[in-house]
């Protein structure tokens, strides 16, 4: 996609074969395409989608594919507790794959990246998370100096809104995986909350990311430096 759009701007209209529109029973957004080692279509069924599942389809006859398998919780994070993190419940799904030994891998980009990588019976082999190779994101390590959960989130949000973000993304991850630091930034953005300062910060892309710096610097800022027109003096 070309740079200025978002991610959350594509929107997928189904799967073609030789420029015909087939239908895929049971499939609501295909965002990633694979083959299986035993031939049949990965598809991965996410963004706004209520399943956020792997989906596997056999197009022995590609006018009328079968689904055969699902791999994943229905509802992805938003499933059971939502919110709740465990090895099956994705979200974001932007890339998909099968080696030769039949293990699974799953990539998702939304709020952070991930990739997973599955056994044939499903057990989770191993993950990697951020945009290195480095194991934890580092803005997931909470300090006792920091302000509680999600008001740092909630002023970084705004200010993203603010500067050419989409809000349209933050509402649909709100409803997708109820994500409550989006939820309140967008009620804010709603209702009209400003922010005294947003001249200090700019919207850029970096290493493929965008990110909220200060104008002349490349380091994503704290939500806590971002002040509101509610804030007391």
């Amino acid at each position: 996609m070309e740079p200025k759009f978002h991610e959350y701007d594509f929107k997928p209209k189904g799967i073609t074969c030789d420029g015909v529109l087939v239908k895929f029973p049971d499939l609501f957004e295909p965002m990633a395409l694979a083959l299986a080692n035993d031939g049949q279509l990965m598809v991965a069924d996410s963004q706004t989608s209520p399943r956020q599942q792997v989906l596997f389809y056999d197009v022995t006859d590609m006018t009328k594919p079968k689904l055969t398998r699902v791999f994943g919780d229905y509802s992805g994070i938003a499933s059971g507790k939502p919110g709740e993190v465990t090895p099956t419940k994705f979200w974001g799904i932007r890339g998909i794959g099968m080696d030769a030994a039949g293990n699974i891998y799953v990539a998702m980009s939304e709020m952070g990246s991930c990739l997973r990588k599955f056994s044939p019976d499903g057990k989770l082999l191993w993950e990697l998370r951020g945009t290195t190779t480095k194991l934890i994101d580092p803005f997931q390590i909470r300090l006792n100096s920091d302000v509680p959960y999600p008001e740092t989130n909630v002023r970084y949000f705004l200010a993203d809104m603010y500067l050419g973000g989409s809000r349209d993304f933050y509402h649909r991850t709100a409803e997708a995986a109820h994500e409550m630091g989006c939820k309140e930034a967008v009620a804010r953005f709603d209702a009209g909350v400003g922010i005294t300062n947003l001249d200090q910060f700019e919207r850029k892309k970096l290493d493929g990311k965008v990110i909220i710096t200060r104008k002349g610097y490349n380091e994503r800022i704290s939500g806590m430096a971002v002040k509101l027109s509610t804030d007391l003096e």
